[in-house]
């Protein structure tokens, strides 16, 4: 015992705190970001911030004359720096402390608030309890995030939620399936409504192919991430449960629960070869067109929250016009060059869709064929005739009602078109599902539901759809089409809409 409590006392007068703080930080961060975030980068982040940290501690040391004080100084400016985001978010939360959450405010008492610490820091003769307090209490949160490092699969997210296959034996039914999505393709009621369009073609065109129009579909979410994720996974998603506002490393997720999703699990089981065309990566085929939304590096997820990226972020081009408006002309030559090649990207997936059709193949296909239309850039009016860039890229890219009216004509003649070719090269045998993976509410008119007023058909071969119902959304998509076709007993969730900014 004397020995322990020799080691304790020396472990609460030496400055660990200092040397545990980036410990803790890289850990904590791992543990949110687990299977995106690698340890190699973890671990320079890691020797990054020990490295700032030991320079803090030496310049204090110099002004302040003591190692204690100096490792005090420089731990509370790393615990500032590190978590600002953190803390503006946590003042954010509460209403009391809403109004001090703003820039104007917080930065100042931010200031007065360090400039106190570091006075009394230095005036203080000795720091033995505040070094004692902060090595007890990161020694606590590492130990609570350690005990959740422990609990987490190799490394990935928990979800107890994902749904479990009945058997893995091969079905009797197993017929290709073309899962076509038509990237913010609006419902008929919208079209009527807002773009005021008196017929949609595409309705009687599938109609008259046998099609289930699913009536007042709905999708869950209004981002093709979260979207595309839920419909994939079959469920809804957790990560985002409790906050309406993304971040990068939210799209990160979603990426990533698409790339291993247990729509292509099962599949896999089911014996079939999977074709991709689409903006994501699936398992090991990778996509078309990747398409990384607001997926950053991942030294910008770990620093995500640290004071010098909330102020880039939040302050300099609001402070700095020429910097904002650098900032926006940079953007818009971003977003040109980045939505230019959706044009040869919604030719080549569906050359490809048509071409897979006609190889012979020993398993059954499942094609999953992403279209980025008739979300903008609006490239063809509805005679298919190209505008030229300076309309497509200008300023009223998104909002113009006229040409968005345009592009979805234009799409509902590229979907048929290739809707006729798949049922010709197929002989009317395989599976065919045309899905929206949101609507739209950019448009003058819109109102925000709109975002989730989404199209949904089936084509069945053998014409049975009692499983498919009024109101259906994207989510129970898949658990459809396996308990049809697969044998399974997935319940249906219920269907409701989330709206994320």
């Amino acid at each position: 015992m004397p020995a322990l409590k020799k080691i304790t006392l020396v472990a609460l007068k030496w400055f660990l705190h200092l040397f545990l703080l980036p410990v803790f930080f890289t850990v904590s961060i791992y543990n949110q970001f687990a299977g995106l975030t690698g340890q190699l980068d973890l671990f320079i982040a890691f020797l990054v911030i020990t490295g700032a940290l030991l320079i803090l501690f030496f310049l204090f040391t110099f002004f302040l004359k003591n190692k204690s004080k100096a490792a005090l100084a420089a731990t509370i400016t790393g615990i500032l720096y590190l978590f600002f985001g953190n803390i503006k978010e946590l003042l954010t939360g509460f209403s009391v402390f809403f109004p001090i959450s703003h820039y104007k405010i917080l930065l100042p008492l931010l200031f007065v608030f360090y400039a106190a610490i570091l006075y009394k820091i230095r005036k203080a003769r000795s720091v033995y309890n505040a070094t004692a307090y902060l090595n007890v209490l990161f020694l606590l949160y590492l130990s609570i995030e350690l005990w959740t490092f422990i609990q987490l699969p190799g490394g990935n997210q928990k979800n107890n939620n994902l749904p479990s296959f009945e058997s893995k034996q091969l079905s009797p039914a197993r017929p290709d399936i073309y899962f076509i999505v038509a990237d913010g393709y609006p419902s008929t009621t919208y079209q009527q409504d807002v773009l005021e369009a008196s017929h949609n073609t595409l309705d009687s065109f599938l109609i008259d192919k046998k099609f289930f129009l699913v009536n007042n579909a709905r999708s869950n979410y209004n981002n093709t991430a979260f979207s595309m994720s839920s419909i994939l996974s079959m469920q809804y998603v957790d990560w985002m449960k409790g906050t309406s506002v993304t971040k990068p490393y939210h799209y990160n997720l979603a990426i990533a629960a698409i790339k291993n999703a247990p729509v292509f699990k099962l599949l896999n089981e089911q014996d079939y070869s999977l074709y991709n065309l689409s903006v994501f990566d699936i398992g090991k085929t990778i996509s078309v067109k990747r398409e990384d939304f607001l997926s950053t590096t991942p030294s910008a997820i770990i620093f995500y929250n640290t004071f010098w990226n909330c102020i880039r972020r939040d302050i300099l081009p609001e402070f700095f016009p020429v910097l904002r408006e650098r900032l926006i002309r940079k953007q818009q030559l971003d977003n040109k060059e980045h939505l230019s090649k959706y044009k040869d990207y919604n030719r080549q997936v569906s050359d490809s869709l048509l071409t897979i059709a006609d190889l012979p193949a020993s398993s059954p296909k499942f094609i999953y064929t992403h279209l980025e239309m008739p979300h903008f850039p609006y490239f063809y009016d509805s005679a298919g005739k190209a505008y030229p860039d300076e309309i497509v890229f200008g300023p009223a890219m998104i909002k113009d009602k006229e040409r968005f009216k345009n592009y979805v004509a234009y799409s509902n003649a590229h979907i048929s078109q290739l809707i006729t070719r798949v049922l010709t090269q197929t002989n009317g045998q395989a599976v065919i599902i045309i899905l929206s993976d949101h609507g739209i509410n950019d448009l003058p008119g819109s109102r925000k539901e709109d975002a989730f007023s989404n199209y949904s058909a089936f084509y069945f071969p053998d014409g049975n759809y009692h499983q498919l119902y009024t109101g259906m959304s994207n989510v129970n998509t898949f658990r459809v089409l396996f308990n049809k076709y697969f044998a399974q007993r997935l319940p249906l969730l219920s269907d409701s809409s989330i709206y994320i900014k």
